[in-house]
């Protein structure tokens, strides 16, 4: 019912929030010439002086990731398609069709997979950590790009009791 809504919007919310901090370490890591893996404590720094050109940026590019998600969201409903059922199509298209580095390697493929799945944000940077660097951050790029995100519910709690604010924890 209408919780059900209120709780996927709250999700995505959290998820866009993710996905655009690590779009920004990505970029953080390619911009200093640096392992984005390095950069996540920088990232976090920058955020909490709260440059106000760098949380402008941040903002407008969170907006425009959830407006993304939205009209996305809306083409699929549109089509009568539930929400389920397009997160599950969503989830097995790039699982299945996305030719990566790092997809081709079984192990990693499946331990990425595992991540994904168990929510594990400890196992997922001991995964990338095995990579080599450059196949590292083109698969967490592909990630961020695809969509798939680690939800951390104590972040969730947190983000849901604060105002708006980027999470520098």
């Amino acid at each position: 019912g209408r919780v059900t809504e209120l709780e996927k919007q709250a999700l995505m919310e959290q998820v866009a929030h993710q996905a655009v901090v690590m779009q920004f370490i990505v970029e953080m890591g390619r911009n200093l010439h640096q392992d984005p893996r390095g950069c996540f404590r920088q990232f976090f720094e920058k955020a909490k002086i709260a440059d106000e050109g760098y949380m402008e940026a941040f903002h407008t590019e969170l907006e425009a990731f959830i407006q993304r998600v939205r009209e996305f969201s809306q083409a699929k409903t549109a089509e009568s398609v539930t929400m389920d059922k397009v997160v599950r199509d969503f989830e097995l298209t790039v699982w299945a069709e996305t030719p990566m580095p790092c997809w081709g390697n079984a192990v990693f493929s499946e331990e990425l997979k595992r991540c994904f799945q168990l929510q594990d944000v400890q196992l997922l940077q001991n995964v990338l950590s095995d990579m080599d660097p450059q196949v590292a951050e083109h698969c967490l790029q592909h990630c961020i790009d695809a969509g798939l995100r680690i939800c951390n519910s104590k972040e969730a709690k947190e983000e849901r009791s604060e105002e708006p604010t980027m999470d520098t924890s």
